[in-house]
């Protein structure tokens, strides 16, 4: 027990102690502070930057803006093609890679779910395939693609453009990886609610689309943006066995025209330019649905 003052005093405890006064300044301005510690965090960086031997050399071969300009808009007189021309590239490689990586994942996440005897064969390959899938480097799936493929010399198969073998490329790896997501998603949906499908006369494929499916992508909504994050970077890979002037071989066609490395940094703006965006509505979503569901849980409590 808690020794008593001899003055009959209550003793002074955490909860009764007086707060400090810089304790209290905190408290009322918790703005004031989070701007101080970002700004003291940007000084910080920019003085260890400022201050290191090498800085003026590394500002000149990899942050100068006359290099900047050159990457991004081109040189027409070096045939230095604009970074921004071939990042539309990137980009519409990978717009077209999402859509088919959603329509293609989802099959493969209900089939590997299924429980029907008559679906063991093919639930078993496409057990194979996630996990070939998942476990190849996209690196290795490209040069497989690329140089492989025309070698077969099968009709439909060896005569591809660069931009359909990119596509299979995608929708292979991240189909995969997706239809995990998927397949989470599924899985966190209550067995309630297929029970309550069930009980409103509901068959297993109606349940699938009406009442599980659509809770389930309402969840994966943030995953889902991360790993479209990933494939807009990963469509930089392309290029190597492609050999078409997307924004990495324009960074690469750059240096050795001007031997400076700012193109390289030139490549990672753009990429920021759209991860950056999508990685912060991955994460509106995924606060706009934890709100949600506290508030379907407030009510049900009520």
């Amino acid at each position: 027990m808690a020794s008593q003052d001899p003055s009959g005093a209550a003793p002074s405890t955490p909860l009764t102690r007086p707060r400090s006064r810089l304790w209290k300044w905190t408290r009322r301005r918790p703005r004031a502070i989070s701007l101080a510690s970002v700004a003291l965090l940007i000084v910080t960086i920019v003085l260890v930057f400022a201050l290191s031997p090498g800085a003026q050399s590394f500002g000149h071969f990899f942050l100068s803006p006359h290099y900047l300009r050159l990457a991004f808009f081109g040189d027409e007189s070096q045939s230095v093609p604009p970074m921004w021309q071939a990042f539309l590239k990137n980009v519409g490689l990978c717009l077209v890679a999402e859509v088919l990586v959603l329509l293609w994942a989802l099959p493969v996440a209900l089939l590997r779910m299924s429980k029907s005897a008559l679906l063991a064969g093919p639930r078993l390959l496409a057990t194979f395939y996630v996990d070939l899938a998942r476990g190849l480097p996209l690196i290795l799936v490209v040069l497989a693609v690329y140089f492989g493929f025309p070698q077969l010399e099968i009709p439909f198969v060896s005569s591809r453009t660069w931009f359909e073998y990119g596509l299979f490329c995608l929708v292979f790896c991240y189909g995969a990886y997706v239809s995990e997501v998927y397949r989470a998603g599924v899985a966190a949906v209550p067995f309630a609610q297929t029970l309550a499908g069930k009980a409103i006369g509901l068959n297993q494929v109606q349940v699938l689309r009406y009442v599980t499916i659509p809770q389930a992508l309402r969840i994966v909504i943030a995953p889902l943006i991360n790993d479209f994050v990933s494939l807009q970077k990963d469509t930089a890979i392309i290029g190597i066995g492609a050999g078409v002037i997307e924004v990495l071989k324009a960074a690469q066609i750059n240096q050795g025209v001007y031997f400076n490395d700012t193109s390289y940094a030139a490549a990672g703006l753009l990429f920021l330019a759209i991860c950056v965006p999508l990685t912060r509505l991955a994460e509106h979503f995924q606060a706009k649905d934890q709100e949600l569901r506290l508030a379907g849980a407030i009510q049900v409590t009520a």
